[in-house]
């Protein structure tokens, strides 16, 4: 009698396992979903923008501003910067509807300064916005 108590006891608690095991997480909101994709998106421009790919980094603004400022220009214009970027550290993004504010905090390092202060890093909170056009996320020009 006690092995058919431990046995039943022992499959109880396999099928509460197995059950807790296909329990489902919480539904996400959209605003969660959406900040979640903006995030991601954010990280993969920066890293874009600090390894110096400024055609992939201008892939994630959006059709109007590439409408009106073109890839040479845009190229041109980040490869001009007097500084380097060094880090990037993307911060949870605020979303509501079509719409989402995402904070940066960039660390960069001046180019071409004079002796002893080329080696000073500097830090500065940067918010990007971006917009949801036909389900697809875009980096709106601030």
């Amino acid at each position: 009698m006690k092995t058919t108590k431990k046995a039943g006891l022992a499959f109880l608690a396999s099928a509460l396992i197995l059950l807790a095991g296909c329990a489902t997480a919480p539904p996400v909101s959209d605003e969660e979903a959406s900040a979640r994709i903006v995030e991601e998106l954010a990280e993969a421009r920066w890293q874009a923008i600090m390894e110096r790919d400024f055609e992939k980094a201008y892939e994630f603004y959006s059709p109007g501003y590439r409408d009106t400022t073109g890839l040479r220009e845009y190229d041109r214009d980040m490869s001009r910067r007097p500084f380097r970027y060094l880090s990037a550290e993307v911060q949870p993004a605020e979303c509501e509807g079509d719409r989402c504010q995402v904070r940066v905090r960039v660390t960069y390092q001046a180019v071409g300064a004079p002796a002893g202060q080329h080696r000073v890093r500097l830090t500065q909170d940067l918010t990007e916005t971006w917009v949801r056009l036909e389900d697809q996320w875009w980096r709106a020009r601030n």
